[in-house]
Formats: structure tokens, sequence, C-alpha cells
């Protein structure tokens, strides 16, 4: 504003320079012929005209032009002044005028923390990726030693085929499912060495009822090839080796099973899972094999056992710690056999014939106690490995009216080692080997399976 007042009091000057220089005696060439004296009157009337000591006519007409070119120039500036300030109130009238210096003071420091939500959230979503990874590597780990570890969500369905190799060899009789009862060995026949080697396919089931609460179903197929190097003493002197070997195939054990989260982790504190297992005796057992004819030769049998015979429950708990980055695996169970009435028959040889002798009673199979702890460890979040140790523990079988079985007993370990390999979301390949540390236990173990979820 001081600039355009300025502008004006120079243009006023400049006017009034303007009035003054039209005002001074200019004379016109006209005007001084028409004026001029004659030659005569100057020489009678007037004296000669002294030297002119002012600015010419012609320096004054300069003068003006230079102020008229500084005033138009003025003129311009004074125009371009009044529309910027045409523009300027214009622009006021549509944008609201700043808040007052306080709002401003309230204003600027809670600049910096829009400007942190604006970039929490990258912030923010980078530990949830980390936590949903950490869980993934977590259950896959997990799962790697124990398929009941970690349950499936609600609604959630898997599938997983599975196939196992286990060989077993020993001088004496393998006891599987107490399908060789030794009240079977009579006679003079020795068992010198056995071996054992079992397939077993199988496919399971597994479906999240609650997020907590899954149910399974597990389907096995057995083939089964036993080789038994026997020995048959006639006399002191003289003893006859004989090598026999039987192979079957079929249907194995089909077992059901609900598992149930009863705590979470937390702080110090471990999940915890309790689940519970039936298996039905859907496989043909010793008791549905026939021996025909009689014989002494507990060898004389086409077909073997591939089940237990019997119902079973078991009750189990599993808790699972992470420490970072490992993962402490335990469980315990228990598992109670139902017993079932048979007929046993001996056989004995008298020397003139074979005479057998045929006996009632119930069949009650020992109680089974086994226990596990395993660690495993997530070495990248496709791979993890486990180790770890799997021992069982079962009573003697008795029978009604005869008693213990003896040499029912048995001890089993066993020493695992495995790995779980992510090829997509969801599939995973599992890979365990299990190697016996009593003779009870199968030599060797080997077991493949793929997950594969819905």
């Amino acid at each position: 504003m001081k600039r355009v007042i300025w502008c004006l009091i120079i243009a006023a000057v400049a006017l009034l320079a303007i009035q003054l220089g039209v005002r001074a005696p200019v004379v016109t060439i006209e005007e001084a012929h028409a004026e001029a004296p004659t030659p005569a009157d100057s020489q009678e009337l007037v004296p000669p005209a002294p030297e002119p000591t002012g600015p010419t006519n012609a320096e004054v007409l300069k003068q003006l032009l230079r102020l008229s070119e500084e005033v138009s120039r003025m003129r311009g500036e004074i125009d371009g002044l009044k529309a910027e300030l045409a523009a300027e109130k214009a622009k006021a009238a549509v944008v609201p005028a700043p808040p007052p210096p306080t709002e401003v003071a309230q204003l600027v420091p809670a600049a910096p923390p829009a400007e942190t939500a604006v970039a929490a959230p990258p912030a923010e979503e980078q530990p949830i990726v980390d936590e949903e990874q950490a869980r993934i590597e977590r259950e896959r780990a997990v799962r790697s030693v124990e398929r009941s570890g970690v349950l499936m969500k609600r609604g959630a369905f898997e599938v997983e085929p599975a196939i196992t190799y286990s060989h077993a060899s020993s001088n004496l009789i393998s006891i599987d499912g107490f399908a060789i009862l030794p009240i079977l060995v009579i006679g003079d026949i020795q068992s010198l060495r056995v071996e054992r080697d079992i397939f077993t396919t199988s496919l399971a089931a597994r479906y999240g009822l609650l997020d907590n609460v899954q149910v399974d179903v597990v389907v096995p197929y057995k083939y089964e090839r036993d080789r038994y190097v026997t020995q048959t003493e006639t006399n002191p002197q003289q003893a006859v080796r004989e090598e026999t070997t039987i192979e079957d195939h079929g249907l194995g054990d089909v077992s059901f099973g609900v598992s149930y989260q009863a705590f979470y982790e937390r702080g110090n504190l471990p999940d915890v899972i309790l689940s519970a297992r039936v298996t039905a005796p859907t496989a043909d057992s010793i008791f549905d094999l026939p021996v025909n004819p009689p014989s002494t030769n507990q060898f004389a049998q086409t077909e073997l056992p591939l089940g237990g015979g019997v119902w079973s429950v078991r009750g189990g708990v599993t808790a699972i710690k992470s420490l970072d980055p490992v993962v402490l695996i335990f469980n315990a169970g228990y598992t109670h056999s139902i017993g079932r009435d048979l007929t046993i028959t001996s056989i004995g040889d008298t020397g003139g014939g074979v005479m057998t002798n045929t006996v009632g009673t119930t069949y009650h199979p020992g109680g089974v106690v086994d226990y596990g702890i395993a660690v495993a460890v997530a070495m990248n979040p496709v791979f993890a490995i486990n180790l770890g140790l799997q021992q069982r523990f079962t009573f003697e079988t008795d029978l009604d009216g005869l008693g213990d079985v003896e040499g029912s007993s048995t001890v089993e370990a066993e020493l695992r080692f495995g790995f779980a390999w992510a090829l997509t979301a969801d599939v995973v390949l599992n890979f365990s080997a299990a190697a016996g540390l009593t003779e009870d236990t199968p030599d060797l173990a080997v077991t493949l399976a793929l997950p594969i979820k819905f």
C-alpha cells in the first residue's frame, strides 16, 4: 500500500511539472514572425534585445518529452499494482482466513503425531508379519514330531498319506500284538532267529471342529514278511535247521482320535493338549487265524496276524513350550485294552500221534505306559529338524485260569530323528527315522508323510 501512495505522489509531481512547462514562454515560429518589429521600428523604438541566458525552447521540449515518458511508465506500474491488489482481494475472498495465532500454535505441535500415524501402519505390519511367520514355523516344527501337537482351526481339513517301513531281527520270538503266544511254543522247536519286515501305508484325515477341538481317523494297510530260522533237535548230537518265510497283507486296525487344547502357552506355562484314541480290531489277529491241520509246527499257518485283536483306548497329554528358536515337546499316555474270550488249543506230540487240548479263557492284554520327549528347531521359514526319545512299557498279559503269560512284558525304546520341509504353504514333507535301543524294539523304522491342507 505504501508503494501505491508513493507512486501517486510521484505522478502528481510529474503532472505539476508538465503544467508548469506548458505555462513557460514558448513562442511558435508564426507568432515570432507576426510580432517581430520591423527593422525601422527596431532601430527607432526598441533597443537591441539582449542575448538569452536561460534554456532554449528545444531543450524545454526535450525535458517535457522525457517527463511524459516517465509519467507513462509510472502509470503502467500503477495499473499493474492495481491488478495485483485486485487479484489478492479475490484470492482472500475464496480461501478462508488462517486460524488465530493460538490455534496455529496448537496445530503445529500436532503435526508430527499426524505424520507418525500415517507412517505407523508399515511399522506395525512388519511385526505382525514376523509374528505370523514365527507361528507357522513353530507349527511345522511341532507337527514334525507330534501330529496332534498343533490342532486344525475350525473348519480346516487335512489329509495325510504316509508310508512306514520297519525291520526287526531277534534270536527270540518277537511278540507283536501278542500275535505269537508263548503257550503255543512247545515240543522240540526252537527259534534261532526271527526277521520281520513290515510295510504300512496309511491315510489319515483331520478336521477342526472348533479352534481348540480336532477329530481324526487313521486307516492303515499292512504288508508283513516274516522269516524264521528254526532248529529242531532230534537228539543231542544232531540238529536240523529249517527256514520258513510267511507273507501276508491286509487292512490294519483302524483308529479314531479326538484332541482338545486345554491351555495356551503364556509366560512360563506351555501349551497343553489332551487327547483320546480308540483302536478297533478291524485286522485279522492271531485269534482269527486257523491252523489246519493241527501240527506241532507253530509256523504251519499261511497267514500272519496284522492286528491286536482287541479294542483299546489310549488317553494322553502333550505339553509344548517355545524357547525361541527351540521348541520342547513332551507327551505321555496310557493304553488300556479290553479283554476278550477265546479258546486256546495246545498241540503236543505224544510219540504215537498229535494230541490237542482245548482250553477256554479270557484274554487280558497288559496295559501300556508310554512317554516321549523331543526338541524341534526351525532352521529357516521352510525347514525344521527334530530329535527325540520315545519309550513304552508293556505289562504282562493275563489269561483267566492260566495266570500271566511269561515273556509277554516288553520294554521298547527308540531314538528318533526327523525333519519337516514345507513344499508349499499347504503341503509339508515329513521324514523320520527311529533306531531301536532295546531287543523288543524294531531295529529300524522309517516314515515318510505328506500332510496336505485344504
